[in-house]
């Protein structure tokens, strides 16, 4: 596994954090048979707004990634979905204001809303690898997830879709702390093994 950063808006908007990524894609292909690994078997992970520059990622290099494993991600720009309805007063973390807010620092112009790069949701999703998805169920993104899912299901098979029952926006990072946690990050393995 291979953690990498990439820089942050609002100082660097879109798509700066998205080239980080892809340089460092474009890097592990070349290295990454020197570090023991298999460049035939890379697959992208992000949680949130990590989510939604690996399915980015994978949608820009279907070629070079084998699948995308997409922890509660920042996959759409619909804010009156029932989540965002339902839990965007930030009792549960994320609120709603602020995701907006979020969206708005991440382009340059509101145009850019729709650039699926930014919103993997309005994507031709049929080039993207097979995918792995999970929603927190007390989450403003919950509804992100789920329809990314539908989409997906609605195209093809071989998907899967995993929900966090209970769990709020972050809970993969409370890993030693909650059950699910471990549960869940125990199936993106097996979906990663399964399909890569």
């Amino acid at each position: 596994m291979i953690s990498t950063s990439y820089r942050l808006a609002p100082e660097n908007k879109f798509p700066a954090g998205l080239d980080d990524c892809e340089a460092a894609l474009n890097w592990i292909g070349a290295k990454v048979a020197e570090i023991g690994g298999d460049p035939k078997r890379v697959a992208v992970s992000g949680a949130s707004a990590g989510a939604n520059l690996a399915a980015a990622l994978a949608l820009r290099h279907p070629d070079k990634v084998k699948a995308a494993l997409l922890f509660y991600g920042v996959l759409g720009n619909n804010f009156d979905t029932p989540s965002y309805l339902r839990f965007g007063d930030g009792s549960f973390g994320l609120s709603r204001q602020g995701m907006q807010t979020f969206f708005n620092h991440y382009v340059s112009d509101r145009k850019e809303h729709d650039d699926p790069f930014v919103t993997p949701m309005l994507a031709d999703l049929e080039t993207l690898p097979p995918a792995w998805v999970c929603a927190a169920e007390c989450d403003v993104l919950h509804d992100d997830s789920a329809q990314f899912y539908d989409k997906l299901k609605a195209l093809r098979s071989g998907d899967a879709f995993v929900l966090a029952t209970g769990c709020t926006h972050g809970f993969i990072n409370r890993f030693r702390h909650l059950p699910a946690a471990h549960e869940i990050t125990k199936s993106a393995a097996a979906f990663f093994k399964a399909k890569v």
